[in-house]
């Protein structure tokens, strides 16, 4: 990840003190990090020992974050976030095309 939250979000909130600005970004990359694992493992996985379906962990720390997220409202979040999701795609699309260039 090339992008700099935390400066993208000062740029947008002058009057946020710093350290919510970094209890927001960290908390949103939890958040889509969980997302991320959600949609390719799915809510319903394999427990490691049993294998018997359980609820995704993930879930607990996505809703936990995610809530988190939401509380900091005050927070002018918009441009950043679309600014984030357009660098996942570009991310994932050099991904598709080149094997590895994501990681780099």
């Amino acid at each position: 990840m090339k992008l700099d939250l935390l400066k993208e979000l000062t740029e947008d909130n002058p009057d946020v003190q710093q350290v919510e600005l970094q209890v927001f970004v960290d908390n949103l990359l939890v958040y889509r990090e969980a997302r991320a694992n959600v949609k390719k493992n799915g809510s319903i996985v394999l427990h490691p020992r049993t294998s018997q379906p359980i609820e995704n962990p993930v879930l607990k720390v996505q809703a936990q974050t995610g809530q988190i997220v939401s509380k900091m409202r005050m927070i002018e979040s918009d441009r950043v976030i679309k600014l984030l999701e357009e660098e996942e795609a570009a991310e994932a699309a050099a991904a598709l095309l080149l094997p590895g260039a994501a990681a780099a």
